[in-house]
């Protein structure tokens, strides 16, 4: 049978300790006063501490998917993967910190904690902010980035800059607010020194309004883009669909912020619990938006494996049409003879490539029937829609670009089909 922790019993504070302040005994008292009218069975310690490292590791776990996604693909490592990772490092730091406050004696009422705990507990607590917004500021970057890595156009940088300005400056004012939200900074852990504090409510105001905000902005930048790509309604729905799932971000956003609403100073431990746990849930949820348009190959993958008739018979949306010879857009970097059957089962070969062209350029794929070699001669070419962007521009990431490289292919391929016929003398049958 699991074993249940036992009942905290009631903290009888020092309010008549004469040698304590005015001051502090009437604080004292405050907590007393406070702790008759609280239920001390209530422990949410357990629920803050699954939470906390059920969510990171389930972000764990995408961020790893990405970068086998990245391998398949044969990828270099860019910005976008190495700030994720960064984020990651943060929200394995957040998941301790609150395991650290649970520890202290977050999820139980204040009743229950001695005034040493109390203020170490807030004194905690403004770590765990920070800690917070800084993960919170490197999901939202790592997702522009790859926007810049994927869409590299001007439309898409322009807004880029704003948004990830935006969230840096929001961030960078939160670590002040967290650091300086009172004055002086002790009567934070020490409430009965005279001073001031900022307002709690407008502060969750100031800090969730602008995030959540930022998030639909960053979310919506590409969808412009993704409607005008020339390619099946299928295919364009396909895409905002894989954009569009990491907005549930916004909906752990606001409901973190709800949460932080029922915050009290009468009872900082029970009140701040869940808001605690959601701030891993939210880094955790914007990880895994910002990972999951990374994980096209291993979708494509998993497709395959499924369902092979999806991409090689005459049933589902990516079959070949009966009738059209299979194609194969781009070189592999890799000398081959390969043979390829079109739909009337005829063999094809891939003529070899010249040692004259770098591997790396090759746009064309030559097929001819095996039969009629030395007969007919027949060229695909495929390449990119000419951009209207400016050489500057072009060369912008353009490393990035090649569909090698890209996770979302933006540029429209066009495909040219040349056919040469010839007439030779030949002495016997056809082979």
């Amino acid at each position: 049978m699991a074993s249940t922790a036992p009942t905290p019993s009631a903290v009888v504070y020092p309010v008549n300790d004469t040698s304590r302040s005015e001051a502090e005994r009437a604080y004292l008292q405050q907590l007393t006063d406070f702790a008759e009218n609280q239920d001390l069975t209530e422990d949410s310690r357990a629920y803050v501490r699954n939470v906390s490292i059920a969510f990171t590791v389930f972000a764990g776990v995408f961020v790893l998917l990405r970068f086998v996604a990245r391998w398949r693909q044969a990828a270099h490592i860019a910005t976008d993967d190495w700030l994720i990772v960064a984020s990651l490092a943060i929200l394995i730091g957040n998941m301790v910190m609150n395991l650290e406050l649970v520890k202290i004696g977050l999820g139980l009422h204040s009743g229950a904690l001695t005034l040493p705990q109390l203020q170490k507990l807030n004194e905690t607590l403004v770590g765990a902010e920070i800690i917070y917004v800084t993960g919170v500021n490197l999901y939202k970057l790592s997702l522009l980035f790859f926007y810049f890595r994927v869409f590299p156009v001007r439309s898409v940088r322009l807004g880029g800059y704003i948004c990830g300005g935006i969230s840096t400056a929001w961030c960078i004012a939160c670590i002040l607010a967290a650091t300086w939200q009172c004055t002086p900074r002790e009567k934070l852990w020490q409430p009965w020194l005279e001073g001031t504090c900022i307002n709690l409510f407008l502060t969750q105001l100031c800090i969730s309004v602008p995030s959540i905000l930022c998030d639909i902005a960053i979310l919506c930048l590409p969808m412009p883009h993704v409607l005008r790509l020339k390619t099946n309604l299928w295919q364009r729905v396909l895409l905002m669909f894989i954009f569009l799932l990491g907005s549930y971000v916004v909906f752990t956003s606001i409901y973190r912020f709800r949460v932080f609403l029922t915050y009290t100073t009468d009872d900082v431990p029970w009140s701040l619990a869940d808001g605690c746990a959601w701030n891993i849930i939210e880094i955790s949820s914007g990880i895994v938006s910002a990972c999951l348009p990374c994980l096209g190959p291993l979708v494509r993958d998993l497709w395959r494996s499924a369902w092979p008739s999806s991409t090689g018979g005459s049933k589902g949306p990516l079959s070949q049409p009966k009738g059209s010879a299979i194609i194969t857009i781009g070189g592999t970097g890799r000398k081959s003879n390969t043979k390829v059957l079109n739909s009337q089962g005829s063999q094809w070969n891939r003529l070899t490539e010249s040692d004259e062209e770098p591997p790396q350029s090759r746009d064309d794929l030559e097929l001819v029937p095996k039969h009629l070699a030395g007969r007919v001669h027949v060229t695909v070419h495929a390449s990119p829609t000419p951009s209207r962007r400016s050489d500057e521009e072009r060369g912008t990431d353009r490393d990035d670009n090649r569909m090698g490289g890209s996770d979302i292919p933006m540029d429209v391929i066009h495909q040219r089909t040349d056919v040469e016929w010839r007439v030779e003398q030949r002495n016997g049958p056809v082979p």
